[in-house]
């Protein structure tokens, strides 16, 4: 048969039997004590690291969003911008340099080669 004994009772009787005295009861009590305040202490501190790496992958995951808006709209506007720029190009080519037997591109490839031979 087995008999289980809490540790207040195994000092109970270790302070009776003179083995132990009660001021060092007293401060075996008392480390325990702290040890499980520690613990209680340590679990708190894990639980904190794991809300915050929580809050952390959030904000994270909000500012990859954000960029991936920026990023998107950037582009949106560089794409209109070249595309605008190359349409008045075209006209202005066609309107003020292109022959009349040569397409737009070739008055461009012609305009290039005579700006590169002044150089």
């Amino acid at each position: 048969m087995e008999v289980k004994m809490t540790k207040k009772a195994v000092l109970s009787i270790l302070i009776a039997a003179g083995l132990v005295t009660m001021s060092e009861a007293k401060a075996q009590s008392a480390e325990n004590s702290n040890n499980n305040t520690q613990k209680k202490e340590v679990k708190m501190i894990e639980k904190i690291k794991n809300g915050n790496k929580l809050i952390e992958n959030g904000v994270v995951a909000g500012y990859k969003q954000i960029e991936k808006g920026v990023v998107s709209g950037y582009k949106s506007v560089e794409d209109g911008v070249v595309s605008g720029y190359q349409k008045v190009e075209d006209k202005c080519v066609e309107t003020l340099f292109k022959k009349a037997d040569e397409t737009t591109e070739e008055a461009k490839i012609r305009l290039k080669k005579l700006s590169n031979e002044k150089q």
